[in-house]
């Protein structure tokens, strides 16, 4: 027996074993089952393409045009400069906690005070 016969007669074995378990393993035809199988492999593409529309950024966006709140931006400062307050106690810096909206909000990190008033939202409870 020639190489390609071989093959050939082993192949259609074997294909006629996968029709036998798919017929009885799931009652449906060897066309049925792929037909199913490509129908839900289509809709579950269709779900994640759709789904990651919703989670992925706008693909319109121009990435060198400069976007508001971009903290690359030359308007926005990433990191406050320190206030000059002279010494303060922890009660004065309550009084500057943004309740009161004609005084600044400052916040003091490991010894530092910031003004951070600019950004009023972050620092506020909703």
């Amino acid at each position: 027996m020639a190489w390609h016969d071989w093959v050939k007669e082993n192949i259609c074995k074997r294909n006629e074993k996968l029709k036998e378990i798919i017929r009885t393993r799931t009652g449906l035809s060897p066309a049925m089952f792929f037909a199913v199988v490509t129908v839900v492999t289509a809709t579950a593409a269709a779900s994640i393409a759709v789904i990651s529309s919703f989670i992925s950024p706008p693909t319109h966006i121009d990435p060198d045009e400069k976007q508001p709140g971009d903290r690359n931006s030359d308007d926005t400062e990433i990191f406050p400069e320190p206030v000059q307050v002279g010494e303060i106690c922890e009660d004065e810096l309550r009084m500057y906690d943004g309740s009161d909206p004609e005084k600044p909000i400052l916040t003091a990190i490991k010894g530092q005070i910031y003004d951070v008033s600019k950004s009023r939202f972050v620092y506020l409870d909703p």
